[in-house]
């Protein structure tokens, strides 16, 4: 190939478009990044830094979510920075007997994956011990898991990005894709800034995967979520793990709850989410609805004023699963359920997949076209 032709063209910028173009030019490809606005500032940015594995509801998820733990430490030392990366441990508090035997139910399923250590059942007294704001009373107990793991997502993808220019991969930001075409056996990639020639394309692009498969006459059928999240001026040290209060179907509007502290001291508190809304923007009702609830639960956060409000789209399969593998000839879709959880090992198996036809780390179960109709799934991954 020749003039503006790349081996691979990844569209998509965000934490696990970034880190699949990085391991697809380890790997030895040639790629072209497309982002329609800057390397790392879509819904990446915003993730709750949850790199953990109790939460992971089937053992696809489970060991997909261990491998990325596993190996964010040496990504994090090859693309030189630490984004924030710790062992942090995790917090899934409950509030009701219901909640309690959902949870170990849970985790008799997971135990059998093999070599998985599993997480361990506290009152709230044990939870405190551990995590001192942790003392409301509508808990009744919590799950721990002390080898889970955060990460600050803005740092990481201010590292993935400075990585991507260090590694001389071609960027072309501000580029909106407005078609995908067949070019005798690879890709053209039309965009608003000129088009991209590659024998095979990677649509990780968040909330428009689904639209940008339908270029290339892939019907992906993923549904939208928005979401919005608050943060608030550094404060004094206040929780070290991450916190998630498991959802309560007794509650009205009862949102996502989750609290972490950044490295830089902001608190980061959410989560109001809407499914089958691609329309993301700050509501002053979901404004409304995080402060009542963390408030609730933790009663010093409540008079703590919001600095900054941010929401986003993502997409989500019906099935919960993300979906990673094979769309077609040359053509990829990566679809992450939790990307900042995922981007390493996302990174590592889809350009594995790309580049060699075949990952045996990525679980059959995410392939996109499990969500078609009569496709078959092939045996690229």
């Amino acid at each position: 190939m020749t003039g503006s032709a790349a081996s691979v063209v990844v569209i998509g910028g965000g934490a696990v478009g970034m880190s699949i173009a990085l391991h697809l030019k380890w790997g030895g490809a040639r790629v072209q990044l497309v982002e329609a606005g800057t390397l790392g500032g879509g819904c990446s940015q915003l993730g709750g830094g949850w790199v953990a594995a109790q939460g992971r509801r089937n053992q696809s998820q489970l060991a997909f979510a261990l491998d990325s733990i596993g190996y964010y430490p040496e990504l994090l030392a090859r693309i030189g920075t630490d984004a924030g990366f710790r062992r942090a441990g995790s917090f899934l508090l409950l509030e009701t007997e219901e909640q309690v035997s959902q949870r170990r139910t849970f985790l008799a399923d997971q135990m059998r994956l093999p070599g998985y250590d599993g997480f361990e059942f506290l009152d709230l007294k044990q939870l405190g011990e551990i995590e001192p704001a942790i003392r409301s009373p509508r808990i009744i107990a919590g799950t721990y898991r002390a080898k889970d793991c955060a990460i600050d997502p803005p740092a990481l993808c201010d590292g993935l990005a400075s990585a991507i220019r260090a590694e001389g991969i071609a960027v072309a930001e501000g580029a909106r894709v407005e078609g995908l075409v067949r070019s005798g056996s690879g890709w053209t990639v039309r965009s608003t800034v000129g088009d991209f020639v590659a024998d095979a394309v990677v649509i990780a692009a968040g909330p428009q995967v689904a639209p940008l498969a339908g270029m290339a006459g892939l019907d992906l059928p993923l549904n939208l979520i928005s979401g919005q999240i608050m943060t608030t001026e550094p404060q004094a040290p206040y929780v070290k793990a991450l916190v998630v209060v498991m959802h309560n179907h007794a509650i009205p509007d009862c949102p996502a709850r989750d609290l972490r502290q950044g490295a830089d001291g902001r608190l980061w508190i959410g989560t109001v989410n809407h499914h089958g809304s691609g329309d993301a923007k700050v509501r002053r009702g979901d404004t409304d609805i995080i402060r009542r609830e963390m408030s609730a639960l933790f009663p010093e956060l409540a008079d703590i004023p919001f600095t900054h409000g941010y929401a986003g789209t993502r997409p989500l399969a019906e099935d919960g699963l993300p979906c990673y593998g094979a769309a077609g000839d040359g053509l990829f879709i990566a679809a992450p359920m939790s990307g900042i959880a995922e981007a390493a090992a996302a990174g590592r198996t889809m350009a594995e997949l790309v580049i060699t036809g075949t990952s045996a780390a990525l679980p059959q179960a995410f392939s996109p076209l499990r969500l078609v109709p009569g496709a078959a799934r092939g045996t690229g991954q």
